[in-house]
C-alpha cells in the first residue's frame, strides 16, 4: 500500500514473466510500470517511496545471485540501480518518513545486518550500518 493510501503496488505473471503493477484504488486503473527489469523470480516486495511517487525493488544483476537496490520512478523514466558493494545482498525493508533513506536488510560486512541507505548521498557513503 502507498504511503498516501492510493495504490497498491504487487508483482504479477500475466507477460509470462514478474513484472511490477500499480492498481489505483479510487480509479481502479492498472498500470504496468517495468518491461523485463525484475529477477525471474522476485524474493521480496517493493517498497514505497515516502512520497508514493516510487518504488523500489532488489534483483540480481547479471544472474550472479546477489541482489542489488533499485528505484523506478512511476511518473516514467528508467530503473535505476543504487550503489551495490560487490558479493553483497541487498533488500529493501520500508522508506523513512523524511523521503531520504531506505532501510534495507545487506550481507555488507559479510553478514546480514540492517542498514540506512542515504538516498541523497553516493557510493559508500550512503550506507551506514
Amino acid at each position: 500500500m502507498s504511503p498516501d493510501g492510493e495504490q497498491v503496488a504487487f508483482y504479477a505473471d500475466w507477460t509470462g514473466r514478474f513484472e511490477l503493477y500499480t492498481l489505483h484504488l479510487g480509479t481502479r486503473e492498472q498500470r504496468q510500470h517495468t518491461n523485463g527489469e525484475l529477477p525471474r523470480t522476485p524474493r521480496t516486495v517493493p517498497v514505497w517511496g515516502a512520497d508514493s511517487a516510487r518504488l523500489f525493488f532488489a534483483r540480481d544483476e547479471g544472474g550472479d545471485e546477489r541482489t542489488a537496490l533499485f528505484e523506478l520512478p512511476l511518473a516514467g523514466g528508467a530503473v535505476r540501480p543504487l550503489f551495490h558493494a560487490p558479493g553483497s545482498m541487498d533488500y529493501p525493508v520500508q522508506a523513512h518518513p523524511n523521503g531520504a533513506h531506505l532501510l534495507v536488510n545487506s550481507t555488507r560486512g559479510g553478514q546480514l545486518n540492517v542498514w540506512r541507505y542515504d538516498l541523497r548521498a553516493e557510493g559508500e557513503a550512503a550506507w551506514t550500518p
